[in-house]
């Protein structure tokens, strides 16, 4: 992810806005004790020696899974 990315996330609980600039994902990657991930954003997820649990999208709650551990 190396453009800035901006948006807004509504869930049960309420709503707030993210914002990631140029290079912080892998920063915060490389600096994370645990990963979590949208399923669908997997492949952008660099190479980590820490757990990453991938959350598959939609409305329903699921289980989720470690992608890598």
């Amino acid at each position: 992810m190396a453009a800035s990315s901006e948006f807004s996330v509504r869930s049960s609980t309420g709503s707030y806005d993210v914002r990631i600039g140029a290079g912080q994902f892998h920063e915060a990657v490389a600096s994370a004790a645990l990963v979590v991930v949208d399923e669908a954003l997997l492949d952008r997820v660099p190479a980590t020696s820490v757990p990453v649990l991938a959350v598959p999208a939609g409305r329903r709650p699921r289980p989720w899974r470690a992608a890598r551990a």
